[in-house]
């Protein structure tokens, strides 16, 4: 849960996105959609 609110709030994606991307990585695949690095928070999730 913290991963997809911290997706969601920093990159602004929305939720669903947020959701996918988030068990994505914790699946070990890696974020499904790529955003921009010009966020620093962004680099948290990653």
């Amino acid at each position: 849960m913290i991963g997809v609110t911290g997706y969601h709030y920093t990159t602004g994606m929305n939720w669903l996105d947020a959701l996918h991307n988030a068990s994505m990585i914790l699946s070990g695949m890696g974020p499904v959609i790529d955003r921009p690095t010009e966020i620093p928070a962004i680099e948290m999730f990653r």
